[in-house]
């Protein structure tokens, strides 16, 4: 749970700062955000059994240390809210 927690903090963080419409359902909006990026995951996985591309998952470990975690919910975040205006 520890993502959704993340995800919640970060949407709390754009509400204060104005990024994010500040009626919009932080926790809702995480669980979507962790159900979409698990979507694609299993995506994948399914992918590669049937002969996909091969992907360099290093790759993907230091765009998670970099902080691309947070930069792709944002992006979500960012696109939510001009969604709405």
């Amino acid at each position: 749970m520890a993502t959704i927690e993340y995800l919640v903090g970060a949407l709390e963080r754009g509400k204060a700062a104005g990024e994010v419409l500040p009626d919009a359902p932080s926790e809702q909006i995480a669980r979507k955000l962790v159900a979409l990026s698990d979507g694609l995951q299993v995506q994948w996985l399914c992918s590669r059994a049937d002969g996909g591309h091969a992907v360099d998952m290093r790759a993907g470990d230091r765009g998670r240390r970099l902080g691309y975690q947070g930069s792709v919910a944002r992006s979500f975040l960012i696109a939510a809210s001009l969604s709405r205006a």
